[in-house]
């Protein structure tokens, strides 16, 4: 109950933004136990390299640690495409690419990963499924997000289906079933 959790995403950012101009802002002033990151989708439109993503995630999971906070990496969650919107096909196409590097990052760095990519596609294997867990073609809408939230609650080993965290179906802020 004595937890604090901040949401400190920012719409549009890319991993080195992230270092090089919000990382005193929005992470090491906050001296947080872990961090969360899930990160990529814009770089994948801003350069597309995901060798390059590559070096700025691992630059990023090791200033976490340095810092003294546990990093956590999550994949990026599935996205629809959208044919005639070129930056919404470049990330469709190279998703799974940098899902990827993530996926290595948090294997050689020893950091947990939730996969949250992996999920969704058994969760939502077909479009009209997945939509239903999209607010938009790439951002998760209130069921998508109930499903992250139960996905990192399970990964650490804190899922309780019986908590109104887990199951908040009859809460106020309830999703029908």
């Amino acid at each position: 109950t004595k937890d604090l959790i901040l949401n400190s995403g920012i719409s549009g950012r890319t991993c080195p933004q992230l270092l090089n101009d919000d990382y005193e802002h929005l992470v090491s002033r906050h001296k947080p136990d872990a961090v969360f990151v899930m990160i990529g989708m814009n770089d994948m439109a801003a350069y597309g390299d995901s060798k390059l993503f590559r070096q700025y995630l691992t630059t990023l999971i090791r200033r976490i640690r340095a810092g003294k906070s546990i990093p956590i990496l999550q994949t990026i969650n599935p996205i629809l495409a959208i044919p005639n919107n070129q930056k919404y096909m470049v990330r469709y196409n190279k998703l799974g690419e940098f899902n990827t590097v993530i996926r290595q990052i948090a294997e050689k760095e020893a950091v947990i990963l939730v996969d949250h990519a992996a999920h969704w596609a058994k969760t939502a294997p077909t479009e009209n499924e997945l939509k239903k867990l999209l607010g938009q073609a790439v951002h998760p809408g209130g069921a998508g997000h109930l499903e992250m939230a139960k996905e990192i609650f399970r990964t650490l080993n804190i899922f309780d289906e019986k908590s109104q965290c887990c199951s908040p179906i009859g809460t106020p802020f309830s999703l029908s079933k």
